[in-house]
């Protein structure tokens, strides 16, 4: 047992913490103090002077090597004197920057094993011969979906509730259409990429094609429109699926050289009912 003796006297620890925390606070004083001085003494006066002259943003040394080497590139002959004035005028206003050691840039992504996997999704599905009427998750304007509905059997699904809808029964695969609106509406601003607060990231769309192909439900995108232009505005949702059904030849080139595209890309137009005419794209990807 400790000696009653050797205990410190109530209070005393609590005075040898006010006493350490009054001498911290008198070094930083001091030290703030002594700060100050230097800054207002001539030798911190000549410091800052200098830091200034060497500024590489802002400083007037940099300014005026680089006017020197501008001047010496026009009088050996390896500039236009045309050209001095503005070339004079830049190096004098831009700001300097010295750059350091560019780091190499990294090295691109290998898409191969993602599309590996979309076609052995897709092989899978055109091999089955029990789907005389697929269940299918679709995403379409009311045109085509009446044209789906004459082969498939539909789940138009919604962005507040897919999830739960397709979790009770899942489809058997994913056709998204290069649609406006989308399912009356609620789609629209969330496939096409726009200014607009739903198009952000196209979360709603990314998350839908993700849990498809967790649980290795083929993904189909329907492109419309023709040429490069149709291109542009739908290439963002085209990439995340295992497949691109592209009415011409220019948009199936334009998708095909994507070069974070995760799936195959086929040439079908639309001579046939559109749900056959993505079978048919399935069969020719697989």
């Amino acid at each position: 047992m400790t000696d009653p003796a050797d205990r410190p006297e109530r209070g005393s620890i609590n005075e040898a913490t006010r006493r350490a925390v009054a001498a911290d606070r008198a070094r930083v004083v001091a030290a703030e103090q002594a700060a100050r001085r230097r800054r207002g003494s001539v030798a911190g006066r000549l410091d800052r002077g200098f830091r200034w002259l060497r500024n590489r943003q802002s400083g007037p040394l940099p300014r005026l090597r680089r006017v020197g080497g501008v001047a010496w590139r026009t009088i050996r002959g390896r500039a236009p004197w045309r050209e001095l004035p503005e070339a004079l005028a830049t190096a004098l206003l831009a700001p300097v920057r010295i750059a350091g050691k560019p780091s190499p840039p990294p090295p691109p992504r290998d898409w191969g094993p993602e599309r590996a996997a979309a076609t052995a999704r897709l092989a899978a599905f055109a091999a089955r011969r029990d789907l005389l009427r697929p269940r299918v998750a679709v995403i379409a304007d009311a045109a085509e979906l009446d044209a789906f509905r004459t082969d498939w059997a539909l789940v138009a699904i919604r962005p507040e509730d897919w999830a739960a809808v397709l979790a009770a029964e899942p489809p058997d695969l994913l056709v998204v259409d290069a649609a406006r609106n989308g399912n009356g509406g609620a789609w629209a601003y969330r496939i096409a990429w726009t200014a607009h607060p739903d198009a952000f990231g196209q979360r709603d769309l990314r998350a839908l094609v993700a849990w498809c192909t967790a649980r290795s439900i083929p993904t189909v995108f329907r492109a419309a429109g023709s040429g490069l232009a149709a291109v542009r505005d739908w290439s963002d949702a085209g990439r995340y699926f295992d497949l691109v059904v592209a009415p011409d030849a220019e948009a199936r080139a334009g998708y095909e050289s994507l070069p974070d595209r995760r799936g195959s890309v086929v040439l079908a137009p639309w001579a046939e009912t559109a749900g056959a005419a993505v079978v048919r794209g399935i069969r020719a990807a697989a």
